[in-house]
């Protein structure tokens, strides 16, 4: 346990309690220890609510859904993380793990080295963190701290209202793409990946159904997905060579792998290559693309893929394209 050093050269145990979430106004009174915490609960100062009840995350065990514990070890400051000029609902709550000395700190001590020199708490090989969206429907205490704090004003929290859409769903833990040229995570074995996906126009659900199989009828496993893996991808413009001429379509690129295929995969997704997809009619591969207008993007999102292009080679692929298998 980590303690605040005193006057009286007395040990204070920190307490689960914060009353900033900007980066810059962090104090040492912030810190809390959540290390081996089920679901510790977070006293949230000068918000109404008070407290926010936060999870590392959970699994399923005998059928039944337990959270699992933070790791052990964990000191540092709940903080709000986002990039200058995104969206307007972009952003979220990360924790910021830190090394502390041996015989404690001062509550007057200086943040900035200790937030600098710290990293963000990891769940996998992802930072754990809760979206804006996630904390704004699921953690009013928390969100009214941000809106105390000015991070989030009255104004950007009615634009943020105007945005979504009544019946979208989603819940904190739901991935979003806060810009439409962002890679994000993949998973080449999933059905049906899903994304919220922050648009100047609306903030809308992003669902690839059954990408990586293509069959008609009842030919085939309706919903197999023959690869393996996982990876950072984004979305790109392509131009296809097609019967009445070259013809822009919506494709995905593999950028990086997360989890390698496995290696006795015959058909394999690769780094640097755009994302295929296999047709069970003639047991060939193709490359995923999804035609143009979408429903996934909005002009505004389509101009910044246009925008974006100019920064990777103008192919023009033919549809025709057959990938080999990996040998």
């Amino acid at each position: 346990m980590t303690y605040f050093r005193t006057n009286q050269k007395k040990k204070r145990r920190f307490r689960r309690t914060t009353s900033n979430l900007d980066p810059a106004n962090l104090q040492m009174t912030d810190l809390v220890d959540i290390g081996n915490a089920q679901v510790p609960s977070i006293r949230i100062e000068g918000t109404e609510c008070g407290r926010a009840r936060l999870s590392y995350g959970y699994c399923s065990r005998e059928g039944k859904q337990e959270s699992i514990p933070f790791p052990p070890n964990i000191r540092g400051w709940f903080y709000f993380h986002r990039r200058p000029n995104i969206h307007v609902a972009a952003g979220e709550l990360r924790f910021r793990v830190i090394d502390l000395p041996e015989g404690g700190v001062d509550k007057s001590q200086d943040t900035k080295p200790y937030f600098d020199a710290g990293w963000d708490l990891m769940k996998g090989k992802e930072p754990w963190r809760i979206s804006l969206l996630g904390l704004r429907k699921y953690y009013p205490p928390v969100y009214q701290q941000l809106m105390l704090e000015g991070i989030i004003t009255s104004q950007m929290d009615s634009e943020i209202t105007g945005l979504l859409p009544p019946n979208l769903q989603y819940n904190a833990k739901s991935r979003i793409v806060e810009r439409v040229t962002d890679p994000f995570f993949i998973d080449f074995a999933g059905q049906t990946p899903s994304y919220i996906a922050l648009h100047k126009e609306r903030i809308q659900s992003l669902r690839f159904a059954r990408p990586f199989a293509k069959q008609r009828g009842n030919q085939g496993p309706r919903s197999l997905s023959i690869y393996s893996g996982t990876a950072y991808v984004r979305l790109e413009l392509a131009t296809f060579s097609t019967e009445e001429g070259p013809r822009d379509k919506l494709v995905l690129r593999v950028l990086q792998f997360v989890d390698p295929p496995n290696p006795e995969d015959k058909f394999v997704q690769r780094e640097g290559q755009l994302v295929k997809k296999f047709n069970f009619q003639n047991n060939s591969e193709e490359v995923w693309t999804s035609s143009l207008p979408s429903n996934y993007i909005t002009p505004s999102s389509l101009k910044m893929l246009e925008d974006a292009r100019s920064n990777h080679d103008r192919e023009i692929i033919s549809v025709s394209t057959v990938m080999p298998p990996r040998s």
